[in-house]
């Protein structure tokens, strides 16, 4: 399996959505969709990659523990 699927189908393990790693990424949520499944992956993929493992290690903001100003 190539690393790009993997990252991808470790995201959404996660929780994150196609929709949030495409926003992140500058492309269409279907593209990462297809990465995801094998159907179609990036050319560049060591980029796409290394970027996908920057969003894997950054852990999202939990709304709940953030304070707000009031």
């Amino acid at each position: 399996m190539p690393r790009t699927t993997e990252l991808v189908q470790q995201l959404r393990g996660n929780g994150v959505t196609y929709a949030a790693i495409g926003e992140r990424l500058g492309v269409h949520w279907r593209t990462v969709y297809r990465w995801g499944r094998e159907e179609h992956l990036p050319w560049g993929s060591n980029a796409i990659d290394n970027a996908l493992e920057r969003i894997l290690a950054d852990p999202p903001i939990d709304s709940s523990i953030v304070a707000t100003t009031n």
